[in-house]
């Protein structure tokens, strides 16, 4: 899950398989000097790239990490310190190898009791169901999309897989419901931000009713701190779409309904909605739609707001 990082911390995208732009061309190349051991660009190319992905904190900690190889003291202290408090809350993040020039320093003494305090406050059983109920969440995806493919739509296969698919998500999301009228909207602080994480992509595959009443609780978490701007920036966009009201940032995508290629849905004044994603972590409108096949041409310059 939210396998976009590489290098050791998390190595498991097939960035390669993507069309080279923006964050995932920022992470290709950010691994390609990593791997020619310039450390220091490297970790300057992480930081970018955190700042493409919607602000996840695994980010910084692989730009810590490339920081403290380089021998940036100051940038790898900075960075993990800044991951921590963003719910990058893993016991192994501080026992990498890279950061034992770090461990003679007075302040590494601070992260570990940061670090140790902020997962000592962690409901870590509810984390632990986040996430699985997420992966859950994603492999149903996978196999019910891998049946459409080999079957017709229509035939046995495909409306039995259909039926376990419903089923299964109904089951996955009922649950997330439950534990947000339980716990609230689920906090980086209470589960880490990979349990807020988890919740959030459940939450985008819901109806669009329950949607508009969890929005205002998850945008709430971001303004305290507590979970990702470009996650709120993508259900918010979802929920106005759903509605048949422009989006804000230009996330959501259809196809039209003679079929061919798919199109960014209205945007509402988009000649700003670059800005608008940069101010949420997300890279511009067009290195995000040439994924999709889809060629966009800004529409215009941006007038500043008086």
């Amino acid at each position: 899950m939210r396998q976009i990082w590489s290098v050791a911390l998390l190595a498991t995208v097939a960035v390669n398989a993507l069309p080279a732009q923006g964050l995932f061309a920022t992470l290709q190349k950010a691994d390609s000097t990593e791997n020619a051991g310039n450390h220091a660009a490297a970790a300057k190319l992480y930081e970018q790239a955190y700042g493409l992905s919607g602000f996840d904190p695994v980010g910084l900690g692989v730009a810590a990490r490339s920081a403290a190889r380089g021998g940036l003291k100051e940038v790898a202290l900075r960075d993990l310190g800044k991951a921590i408090d963003q719910g990058y809350l893993e016991p192994r993040l501080l026992g990498d190898s890279a950061f034992k020039s770090l461990r003679s320093d007075p302040r590494w003494k601070a992260l570990e009791a940061k670090l140790q305090r902020k997962l000592s406050a962690l409901n870590q059983k509810l984390r632990a169901e986040l996430i699985t109920l997420a992966d859950q969440d994603q492999q149903n995806r996978h196999d019910y999309q891998a049946i459409v493919k080999k079957f017709k739509t229509g035939s046995r296969e495909s409306d039995a897989a259909n039926k376990a698919f419903n089923t299964a998500d109904s089951a996955i999301q009922a649950r997330v419901q439950t534990i947000i009228v339980e716990h609230g909207w689920p906090t980086r602080s209470k589960v880490g931000d990979d349990g807020a994480h988890a919740a959030w992509i459940i939450v985008q595959h819901m109806p669009k009713e329950y949607q508009e009443t969890v929005l205002p609780k998850l945008l709430a978490a971001i303004k305290a701190g507590e979970a990702q701007p470009g996650d709120g920036a993508l259900l918010q966009d979802r929920v106005l779409t759903r509605s048949k009201k422009p989006q804000i940032y230009g996330s959501q995508l259809s196809v039209p309904p003679g079929g061919g290629n798919p199109v960014a849905d209205p945007i509402e004044n988009p000649e700003c909605v670059d800005a608008r994603r940069k101010s949420v972590g997300l890279e511009p409108l067009a290195e995000y739609l040439i994924r999709y096949g889809i060629v966009y041409k800004p529409a215009g310059v941006c007038a500043p707001t008086k």
